[in-house]
C-alpha cells in the first residue's frame, strides 16, 4: 500500500486522523447524523527512493506511518 509508494516514488507521506466519523455516520444507516468530525495531520514523512525494497523494509515504513497517525488520533480522541 502507501509505504511501498513512498518507498518507489519518493513523495512524502501526511499521516492524517479523524475523529467522529462513525458518529457522523454509523454502520446500517442511511443518512449523515451533522456531528464534529475532527481532522489532524501531521508532519510530512520522507523516504529516499528505493526500485526494489525489501519486505522488513515496507514493514518498517508501514509501522512508522500507523504509529505517526496512531499518536494523532491519540492528540484528538
Amino acid at each position: 500500500g502507501v509505504a511501498i509508494m513512498a518507498l518507489k516514488s519518493g513523495v512524502p507521506v501526511i499521516p492524517l486522523a479523524i475523529n467522529g466519523t462513525f458518529k457522523a455516520f454509523p454502520r446500517k444507516t442511511k443518512f449523515i447524523k451533522p456531528v464534529k468530525i475532527t481532522l489532524k495531520f501531521g508532519e510530512p514523512l520522507n523516504y529516499n527512493v528505493e526500485d526494489k525494497p525489501s519486505k522488513e523494509r515496507i514493514n518498517t515504513v508501514k509501522d512508522e506511518i500507523m504509529k505517526n497517525i496512531q499518536n494523532l488520533y491519540n492528540d484528538i480522541s
